[in-house]
């Protein structure tokens, strides 16, 4: 999988969160330095290996990935699960509302 030239991508060590080497197994840290609205520095569970910059045949600069799997303690989460175990049942049925409400305006064309 090529990574887009416009991004930083690293390997950190999994117990030191060290950078690693080109070509060692170790967690995906990607900085995107277009994004201006927030930090977008980011280090996931994923297990990949990366190479070192290359010239493709496509014409890009770049580096590929191979995906490993994920680390061994990850846990499933995202902002949409964290969000949903924090709605209490309250919550839950004025979503429900907004989500008939929605329906009948896509319904009348508004």
């Amino acid at each position: 999988m090529h990574i887009s030239p416009t991004v930083l991508v690293v390997t950190r060590d999994p117990e030191t969160l060290e950078i690693q080497d080109y070509g060692k197994e170790g967690l995906l840290s990607v900085w995107d330095p277009t994004m201006h609205s927030f930090p977008s520095f980011v280090i996931t569970d994923d297990i990949v290996k990366l190479t070192e910059p290359f010239e493709c045949e496509c014409g890009l600069t770049t580096q590929t990935m191979k995906y490993i799997g994920r680390a061994p303690e990850a846990e499933l989460r995202s902002c949409g699960l964290r969000l949903q175990k924090s709605l209490t049942e309250e919550d839950e049925k004025g979503l429900e509302e907004l989500k008939e409400k929605q329906k009948l305006r896509t319904d009348i064309g508004i």
